[in-house]
């Protein structure tokens, strides 16, 4: 399985979890001249409604580097009290791990 395809199915699983917990989500649409992504960081981003809450979430599989959780880190500092970055990491056979 090619690294695009692992990606696309863990974006998916993310999208899924967030839909089972009532998220309305945005996954990113990337082309070949670069993405829709307003801040060029995450994946997916789930609005829930109720509570007014918004998450914006990496995907990553099987590992994360430092520097992804230090641009996270920043991140989460900008962001208002009802909003969250976090990096959502697909371990195979085991599941999901939530930074």
């Amino acid at each position: 399985m090619s690294a695009v395809a692992k990606g696309t199915r863990n974006e998916k699983r993310c999208e899924d979890a967030l839909k089972a917990d009532g998220y309305e989500t945005w996954r990113v649409r990337r082309t070949k001249f670069g993405n829709m992504d307003a801040f060029g960081l995450f994946d997916i981003i789930g609005w829930q409604r109720r509570s007014k809450r918004m998450r914006f979430i990496q995907v990553k599989s099987n590992r994360v580097d430092r520097k992804t959780l230090n641009e996270m880190s920043k991140a989460q500092w900008d962001m208002p009290d009802h909003c969250s970055a976090e990096v959502w990491v697909w371990i195979d056979r085991r599941g999901w791990r939530k930074y």
